[in-house]
């Protein structure tokens, strides 16, 4: 009897010790997003007043321009190649200029900076990417192009009109500038390069965008992804602005984000319009007041609607040859590869 006894105590004394035990498992905790801090840059302040680019209606058609530079921008329009109002005059028919009103917002993800560059030069014939001044512009510094950096873009742009040519390549050489005239017989291939570009502007297109450029570096394994979720949160944590990208945001995606860099510009339009404002969200940067100051008599050049070798304007088949050789190297130099 004794030990039936001492049987159920010890038995007692073991789920007492269980019961006790089952009381210290913790409850895991969801992780929860942490606090981002954002390098956030804008635009430097710009003239108000009226803008002249290029040539008449024309604007920069018959400039020269490097693919090497920022894409789609003022600092890689080099000098003039074609009198185009001579040209215009002579073959008006080969002058296009298309009215097309539209408004677009399109995000773009990288999961570096090779896949970046490339997917901006996607729309071009080529095998090689161009635009390296895109990220170099936005991000100075030697360490903007690491493997471990995610990048990402968001343009919103309202396209007034497209103007381009439908030239036999031969017509122009008629109709070049004679600076051009003058530096092709004078001038290295280098420094000819240096003034002139690589292409000669061929198609643009006027309007007014909004830019904004993302960088950060990741610890995802899948950078892509990370890409874009740290930019959806980004965009919207700042801007208010929602991309469209439907999968839910996860803590430890958003976590694997680090450093995270914003730059935004506004081309066109009255750039002092971009303020800050409080919301539901928070304090946000707010853009939407700006596009009401956006018109087409106010279009400047926002992209580049078709290119065409600096070398097809040179005559002389030596010089040409030349000319085409170091562009091909010095684009390939430039080149971004991870």
């Amino acid at each position: 009897m004794s030990k039936i006894i001492l049987l159920l105590a010890a038995l007692g004394l073991f789920m007492s010790c269980k019961k006790s035990g089952d009381s210290f498992i913790e409850t895991p905790v969801p992780e929860t997003i942490k606090e981002m801090n954002f390098a956030v840059t804008g635009p430097k302040p710009v003239s108000l007043g009226p803008v002249r680019q290029g040539t008449g209606n024309f604007n920069f058609l018959g400039y020269g321009y490097n693919v090497v530079g920022k894409y789609a921008d003022t600092s890689s329009v080099k000098a003039q190649v074609i009198n185009i109002e001579a040209y215009a005059a002579a073959f008006p028919r080969n002058i296009n200029t298309s009215r097309t009103t539209s408004q677009a917002s399109t995000p773009l993800y990288a999961e570096n900076a090779e896949d970046y560059l490339s997917k901006i030069t996607s729309n071009r014939s080529t095998d090689v990417n161009f635009f390296k001044g895109t990220i170099t512009s936005a991000f100075p510094g030697q360490d903007a192009i690491l493997n471990k950096n995610v990048y990402a873009q968001f343009v919103h742009a309202m396209t007034w009109k497209t103007i381009t040519n439908n030239w036999d390549r031969a017509e122009p050489q008629d109709y070049l500038t004679s600076e051009f005239k003058h530096d092709v017989q004078n001038l290295t291939s280098e420094n000819l390069v240096k003034r002139y570009g690589t292409h000669i502007l061929s198609g643009v297109a006027l309007g007014e965008k909004f830019n904004v450029y993302f960088q950060a570096n990741s610890s995802a394994n899948n950078k892509l992804h990370s890409s874009k979720v740290g930019f959806t949160y980004a965009l919207n944590k700042v801007f208010g602005i929602s991309t469209g990208y439907a999968d839910p945001l996860k803590p430890n995606d958003i976590n694997a984000i680090s450093e995270p860099k914003l730059v935004y510009e506004a081309i066109g339009g009255d750039p002092s319009k971009i303020t800050q404002k409080v919301t539901n969200k928070g304090t946000l940067i707010w853009y939407y007041d700006w596009i009401a100051t956006c018109t087409e008599e106010k279009a400047l050049f926002i992209d580049v609607v078709a290119l065409t070798p600096l070398q097809d304007m040179i005559a002389n088949p030596a010089k040409k040859a030349e000319v085409k050789n170091y562009i091909t190297s010095y684009i390939q130099q430039n080149q971004v590869k991870m």
